[in-house]
């Protein structure tokens, strides 16, 4: 893909020095004599700097408390979670992700297929404007995440480093521009035209191909605040990830492997023993009522020959058995085992929540 920028250099009509938009200064006022200017309609400077310096961020602004409570619910949660995961090792990180904010055009062509994969429409005209968030660092795994985190962002909750206290709080390192745009950044463009193509044909992005070129009119760093909790159970790290505008949550839980939930066969082994005993139980009832009722109830009268009092060790009590030991215990494993895999993974999550309230009421002590 190529890659076409384009950057146009103002400077101050105060003091003459170059202006360079960026999210730090709101593009209205110049960073050394303090004259406001403005940009011109269709006017977008490209921001050169890469450097942390000329980068903005949003500052945190949930309690921690608030996070301890949102990520220690979050990590009880799931039917496999161990029930003493909270006596794991947990360490808790405040840190800002660096973030670029890319703005330009695309064109090309695109190529539409059928499902067979022959092409229907081919070399189509193609061409929009994009506006895309990406994530700016280095980390591959934590690239991932963070972008799931972004989904629209509003840029008037971005102040200058200067503003923010930053005591505490890990600072991870940004990539250059053309890193971050050949990694992340065109990719999230082209991901996001097949999704528009998919929306407007009506079919699925996979039955689409395109080939584009990109023009960057804007490209603009800036950090993104976000809680990091590393969780060791066993032998095994798992991460976890808040990001602190939204509260969402993103990562993985330690998984008990031991945990399984009851067999179906426990249940058909349950009522398999109880249809034995209405098996055999049946011809109890009816000596019973041969010896008070007697009549049609007497042994070898065969008034009652029926599925229910059939004498013994006949057609029809073959045919109970069946139903006692076959039938019902299989319809019963059916009905009821879906609740008792449920009851089972309740009463685990049920342990987890109250050893949580324990811990944050102040009966137990904190994990992090």
């Amino acid at each position: 893909m190529n890659i076409k920028e384009t950057e146009e250099v103002l400077h101050c009509t105060g003091c003459g020095a170059k202006l360079i938009y960026n999210f730090a200064t709101h593009a209205n006022k110049c960073e050394y004599c303090g004259n406001a200017y403005k940009i011109k309609a269709g006017n977008k400077p490209v921001s050169a700097g890469s450097k942390t310096s000329n980068a903005g961020c949003i500052p945190f602004k949930r309690d921690i408390t608030e996070v301890k409570s949102k990520l220690l619910h979050w990590i009880i949660e799931g039917d496999q979670t161990p029930t003493d995961i909270l006596s794991a090792d947990f360490e808790l990180e405040k840190a800002y992700f660096p973030l670029w904010y890319f703005e330009g055009k695309y064109k090309g062509h695109f190529n539409a297929l059928n499902k067979k994969g022959k092409v229907d429409g081919a070399d189509q005209p193609l061409s929009g404007a994009f506006s895309i968030y990406a994530y700016g660092g280095k980390a591959e795994e934590e690239g991932s995440v963070i972008s799931n985190f972004v989904t629209s962002i509003d840029k008037s909750l971005i102040v200058p480093f200067d503003d923010v206290e930053t005591d505490g709080v890990t600072l991870n390192k940004i990539a250059d521009r053309n890193s971050c745009w050949n990694t992340y950044g065109n990719l999230s463009v082209a991901n996001s035209v097949y999704v528009q193509l998919s929306n407007q044909y009506g079919k699925d992005s996979s039955l689409f191909k395109h080939y584009l070129t990109y023009e960057l009119e804007a490209a603009n760093a800036f950090y993104l605040p976000c809680w990091s909790l590393s969780c060791m159970y066993g032998d095994t790290f798992y991460d976890v990830y808040m990001d602190d505008i939204s509260g969402k949550i993103i990562g993985e839980r330690p998984v008990e492997q031991y945990m399984e939930p009851p067999l179906r066969a426990a249940i058909f082994k349950k009522y398999a023993l109880v249809g034995l005993g209405l098996w055999f139980g049946m011809l109890i009832v009816r000596a019973f009522l041969a010896a008070i009722v007697g009549g049609h109830f007497n042994p070898y009268d065969n008034y009652y020959n029926n599925i229910l009092f059939s004498e013994g060790a006949g057609l029809y009590w073959l045919l109970r058995g069946a139903l006692f030991l076959l039938v019902l215990p299989a319809v019963m494993a059916i009905i009821f085992y879906p609740n008792m895999v449920n009851k089972f993974y309740r009463k685990r999550k049920e342990t987890r929540i109250k050893d949580l309230d324990l811990i944050l009421t102040g009966r137990k002590p904190e994990v992090f």
